[in-house]
């Protein structure tokens, strides 16, 4: 067959006719290149793009591709996909959505790879002398991420005459990969070939995976989004995890690198070879065994959490009013190993719960001149000194004390003395050097930096410096729950890709606050809400004990609000 190559498109992007010479031996090359189908008139076909390729091909021979007849004609390439995959499923039972990979990208290919008509088959046609004339192609949409699992096929439909196994692969490839070499050679590409059953990934060398491919044979690719695993089948069988990769957009690849190779692939337009939802229902079901072989508590119950959050955040006259209403309702229904379990937790309550009492009264130099005397080891901790220093700072220039201030500030906030603070610490820092031009600081746009929540938030940095010297833990058994939901919430959103409606923010529930008259506040007002929830919950526990909670939810809502006034 000849081809005039005079009107191909620089581009690539055109789908260029051309004239077929009529003798005797166009039977004979349309039969090779088109097997099972009937010859055309007048072919087109899908040309690569030549306009930024980096390697010349070898050969000027004729690039025939599974092709398609003009309109009106036989559509060649759709019979081939039919003859290969059976009957394709139809509209109610093919799960592909909009987005969704459902064909081969044409603009993409190699000088050394032609697509067929339905864009689901692909011939090589170059010679396979080297690494960079691959035949490579991949689908025109990355993979789905709204689904558990996903997966496609190929089946080498035949390999170079002559050779026993196919000099091909599948995988997948990033946004960045070239038109031109295996997939799993590169950076972010994985893939297993078929000539030696290896695995190629993240450009590494090649491990053993599976057996070579054969004509004939039917190999699938697969992502599993909960393990973060990509792994392949071959005729119907699973071969195992190939990778565990972070799962960034990834495309469907093929590749072929043997003369007269020819794949055709499937999408979900026709029934898998191997039984995908089978496999999603296992993952499923291991999943939830895995979940119901966790292990718990006799009894973990809110007022476990409750009791937990008020040690952990050194809330000690609440701690000591709610621990001794729940002994009373059933001291072995509540267990209490975790709290008996944080002894420094519980060693420190006292001395976390006056520093919380002093800061929020405006007495956080008295604070300062303590730890330094008693406990200097817990200033150590950078940020907690810097904190503590910047709120003894705003109580001078709240106070009117502006010289007092500049002389604290040379001593405790000076370059040296913040270099190992955070970067949110360093810009606390900034903020409050920069209140010292406003004659009146309430006034000024840093005006925050004044209020009550900023001497919580101090607070609470001495309280978890504390905590983390003599217990260790960051967070109390009811924030983690809570942090967990936050996660979960986002994780939700993202696969769903809905950003509508409020997000859910641990710390907009869990304000731990002080006073302002000495007393200890256990809970803030806005956070009043969670807490009657949370005790109203614990309350409908279990029947019979209506009357007992009922008097523990009273006196518990009385000790918050004498905290609180």
């Amino acid at each position: 067959m000849q081809v005039d190559l005079s009107g191909m498109s620089s581009s690539g992007d055109e789908e260029d006719q051309h004239s077929v010479n009529s003798e005797g031996d166009e039977d004979e090359v349309l039969s090779a290149s088109v097997p099972h189908l009937a010859r055309p008139q007048r072919l087109r076909e899908f040309r690569p793009d030549t306009s930024d390729d980096d390697v010349e091909v070898e050969d000027e021979s004729p690039r025939s591709s599974l092709a398609e007849v003009e309109e009106g004609g036989e559509e060649e390439g759709e019979l081939l996909a039919r003859d290969v995959f059976g009957c394709p499923l139809s509209s109610a039972e093919c799960a592909m959505r909009e987005g969704w990979p459902k064909e081969l990208n044409t603009k993409t290919l190699s000088h050394s790879c032609v697509v067929g008509c339905d864009k689901l088959t692909a011939k090589y046609v170059g010679k396979g002398r080297h690494a960079h004339d691959v035949g490579a192609v991949r689908a025109d949409h990355p993979c789905p991420t709204d689904v558990p699992v996903y997966y496609f096929e190929m089946k080498l439909v035949d390999v170079s005459p002559g050779k026993e196994f196919g000099v091909c692969s599948i995988g997948l490839t990033s946004t960045s990969f070239g038109k031109s070499r295996h997939p799993g050679w590169d950076k972010d590409t994985y893939a297993y070939h078929g000539d030696d059953g290896r695995k190629f990934g993240n450009g590494k060398k090649g491990v053993p995976y599976a057996s070579r491919m054969s004509a004939g044979d039917i190999v699938g690719c697969g992502v599993n989004y909960e393990a973060r695993e990509i792994f392949f089948t071959k005729n119907g069988e699973y071969l195992g995890p190939a990778f565990s990769v972070i799962l960034n957009p990834f495309y469907p690849t093929f590749a072929l690198h043997s003369p007269d190779e020819k794949i055709a692939v499937n999408f979900g337009q026709f029934p898998f070879h191997f039984d995908i939802e089978q496999f999603a229902a296992g993952l499923k079901q291991k999943e939830e065994g895995e979940i119901d072989a966790v292990v718990l508590p006799s009894r973990l119950t809110i007022d476990d959490l409750l009791l937990d959050y008020f040690l952990h955040s050194g809330y000690k006259r609440t701690f000591e009013a709610f621990q001794s209403h729940t002994d009373k309702l059933d001291s072995q229904e509540i267990k209490k190993e975790d709290v008996k379990g944080k002894r420094g937790a519980a060693d420190s309550i006292a001395l976390r719960s006056r520093m919380r009492q002093m800061i929020c009264s405006g007495e956080a130099m008295a604070v300062l001149n303590e730890l330094q005397a008693s406990y200097p080891h817990y200033l150590h901790n950078a940020d907690c000194a810097i904190t503590l220093a910047c709120q003894c700072f705003i109580e001078m220039v709240g106070k009117g004390n502006v010289m007092e201030a500049i002389q604290f500030s040379r001593a405790h906030l000076s370059s040296e003395k913040v270099v190992g603070g955070s970067p949110a610490a360093k810009k606390l820092v900034k903020d409050v050097l920069a209140l010292l031009p406003y004659e009146d600081p309430s006034l000024s746009p840093l005006a925050h930096l004044l209020t009550h929540q900023q001497r919580q938030k101090t607070a609470q940095i001495v309280n978890d410096c504390i905590l983390s010297v003599t217990s260790g833990e960051k967070y109390s058994k009811l924030e983690q729950v809570l942090r967990q939901l936050e996660v979960a919430q986002m994780e939700y959103r993202r696969v769903k890709k809905d950003n509508t409606g409020a997000v859910y923010k641990v710390e907009e529930e869990l304000v731990r606050n002080c006073v302002d008259s000495g007393e200890e506040q256990g809970w803030m007002d806005s956070a009043t809400p969670l807490t009657s929830t949370i005790a109203t919950a614990s309350d409908q526990r279990g029947a019979g004990r209506e009357g007992v909670t009922k008097e523990k939810h009273q006196t518990a809502t009385k000790e918050e609000s004498m905290d609180t006034e």
